[in-house]
């Protein structure tokens, strides 16, 4: 299985963050949905952090798995 790391941090300094890591097949199927990218490149490089929240809640809906790893920040 292949796999995407993302990050996702509330913006306040001092609190916790994490990395989500997601498979990329189900990661591409996402993002082609809602926003027609089906390079994983293309949407790395335009990605912000607070996409990583609204992913990891498509994943909690959808009912599939996903890895987080709690990073100082």
């Amino acid at each position: 299985m292949s796999e995407v790391v993302m990050d996702y941090q509330t913006g306040v300094e001092g609190s916790i963050g994490c990395e989500a890591v997601f498979d990329k097949e189900k990661l591409m199927e996402i993002v082609n949905e809602w926003w027609g990218i089906t390079d994983l490149e293309e949407f790395l490089s335009s990605y912000v952090w607070d996409d990583t929240e609204s992913i990891m809640e498509e994943f909690d809906r959808r009912n599939w798995d996903y890895e987080t790893n709690e990073v100082p920040f």
